[in-house]
């Protein structure tokens, strides 16, 4: 999945600045300003944002995530019709492939949907971009050429054979890295490699015992 949020998310949503940019009237310090009115929600689902969010400093692909799941409130009026609501239909459909492509328990409805969202979108970028003046500075475009883009029709219809995305996605495994830093604050910085192999056989010798504790506590 971060295919989508480092690929043809960021790719989206740089292009998004640059029209910010070039449309002036400070878009983009309000942009910020309402990234930072985004209040938290749940554990690691909405985390809070950075004070200027448009620098795109150190940003993981759940940072990117976030911005998907905020950005339909905080681009809202930022730029005039008909382009507002333009850019704001194509966050909508964005957001609704990601929910559906991350859902952890399809049915064949869930995969109709999603296989839908492929003409939705096709239909929706027809039309939209027309040839620019040869009198006109060098104009940034948005490529459509890409890999990443062209594999998000492809999911639905990988569903079916090979389960959820999140099988195949390598977000868990970058997650761990997680535990590990909060086992080595615990070490004394001496092979320390010996001290958390240690601390995670401990934390799952402790973790059966507490399983085996809720299944005798059921039978009796």
């Amino acid at each position: 999945m971060h295919a989508f949020e480092l690929g043809v998310f960021k790719a989206f949503f740089i292009h998004l600045l640059r029209i910010l940019y070039a449309h002036g009237d400070a878009a983009i310090s309000k942009l910020n300003e309402r990234f930072r009115m985004v209040p938290t929600f749940g554990r690691s689902t909405i985390r809070r944002f950075t004070q200027n969010t448009s620098a795109l400093k150190k940003l993981a692909a759940w940072n990117y995530e976030d911005i998907l799941l905020c950005s339909i409130p905080v681009i809202e009026d930022l730029l005039p019709e008909p382009w507002n609501s333009d850019i704001l239909d194509l966050l909508f459909t964005f957001a609704e492939w990601h929910s559906l492509a991350k859902l952890k328990l399809h049915t064949e409805t869930t995969v109709g949907l999603l296989r839908s969202m492929k003409k939705a979108a096709q239909g929706k970028g027809k039309g939209r971009a027309g040839p620019a003046s040869k009198a006109d500075p060098k104009v940034k475009v948005f490529s459509l050429e890409t890999y990443k883009l062209h594999e998000l029709g492809d999911y639905a219809p990988y569903i079916p054979w090979i389960g959820t995305m999140d099988n195949v996605s390598t977000q868990p495994g970058e997650l761990e890295h997680r535990r590990v830093r909060k086992w080595y604050a615990r070490t004394n910085k001496n092979q320390a490699v010996r001290q958390i192999t240690q601390l995670e056989r401990r934390e799952t010798a402790l973790l059966r015992i507490a399983s085996r504790a809720r299944i005798n506590a059921r039978r009796i």
